[in-house]
C-alpha cells in the first residue's frame, strides 16, 4: 500500500493532479477508484461534478462517495480500492457541521477545546487514513500562511488541519506541495535544521 498527500491552496489543481495520478495507477493495476467528497448534499458542489465528468472519461473503474454526514464511510470501501480523500480540509468542516457544534464556544487551542467530539473525530479519521490497509491518496489545504484568523472557530480549524498535514506528511510514501498546477516534492527534503559549517 502506499500514503501520498497533496497539499497546497484553493485551486491549484491539486485535485486534478491527485485523479490523473490515481487513473494511471489504476489502468495498469486494474484496481477501482474511489474519490470521498465531503460537500454538503444540499449545496451544489462543482467539486463533485467535477469529480463525475472526469471520471465518464477514464478507462478504469471509478466511484464517486458521499461521505458528508457520514461516520462510517471509510468502511465501505475494499482495501483493494484506490481512495482519494477530497479533500481533508472539507471533510473537517463536515465534521463540524455534521455535529452541529456552535463555533463561538470553540478556543484558540486544539487541547482547550471544550468540543473533543470534532477534535477526536477528526484525530481518529487521520490516524484511520495513515493505517488503511490500501493505496491512499490525501488532497489537503495548506494552512498558516495567511493572517491569524479572526474567529476562535477559524483558530481551531487552522490548528487541527496544520497538524493533521504534518502528522500526514511525516508518514506519507510521497507528499507534492502544488502550486500554480506544478509539484514540489518534499518527501526527502530535511525535517530538522543544521547548524551552518564555519
Amino acid at each position: 500500500m502506499a500514503l501520498v498527500v497533496f497539499t497546497g491552496g484553493a485551486r491549484c489543481g491539486k485535485t486534478a493532479i491527485a485523479e490523473n495520478l490515481a487513473f494511471k495507477r489504476a489502468r495498469v493495476t486494474g484496481q477501482r477508484v474511489v474519490t470521498a467528497v465531503f460537500a454538503d448534499a444540499s449545496e451544489e458542489s462543482d467539486l463533485a461534478e467535477q469529480n463525475r465528468n472526469v471520471s465518464i472519461s477514464q478507462s478504469c473503474s471509478h466511484e464517486i462517495l458521499k461521505a458528508y454526514d457520514d461516520p462510517l464511510w471509510i468502511d465501505r470501501i475494499a482495501p483493494s480500492d484506490i481512495l482519494i480523500v477530497d479533500c481533508l480540509a472539507t471533510a473537517l468542516i463536515s465534521l463540524v457541521e455534521a455535529y452541529e457544534t456552535n463555533h463561538e464556544t470553540y478556543q484558540d487551542s486544539v487541547d482547550d477545546s471544550p468540543d473533543k467530539q470534532v477534535v477526536n473525530r477528526f484525530n481518529t479519521l487521520t490516524d484511520r487514513l495513515m493505517t488503511r490497509p490500501g493505496d491512499t491518496i490525501i488532497v489537503t489545504n495548506q494552512v498558516g500562511s495567511g493572517l491569524t484568523p479572526q474567529y476562535d472557530s477559524a483558530r481551531l480549524y487552522r490548528n487541527l488541519l496544520g497538524y493533521a498535514n504534518n502528522t500526514l506528511i511525516a508518514s506519507a510514501d510521497t507528499a507534492y506541495l502544488v502550486f500554480c498546477g506544478r509539484l514540489i516534492e518534499f518527501t526527502a527534503l530535511p525535517d530538522c535544521a543544521q547548524w551552518p559549517e564555519d
